[in-house]
């Protein structure tokens, strides 16, 4: 839980981030052919 932030919106749906783990961050993701960023939505 620790990795999970709320985002702050004026509307009553909810948005979370997760924190990408460093040991993952900069590796290919397989599903997207892209790099992972700083966060995971």
């Amino acid at each position: 839980m620790k990795h999970i932030i709320q985002q702050l919106s004026s509307g009553p749906a909810y948005q979370f981030k997760m924190r990408t783990p460093t040991a993952l961050r900069g590796m290919i993701d397989p599903a997207t052919g892209k790099a992972s960023g700083t966060y995971i939505q």
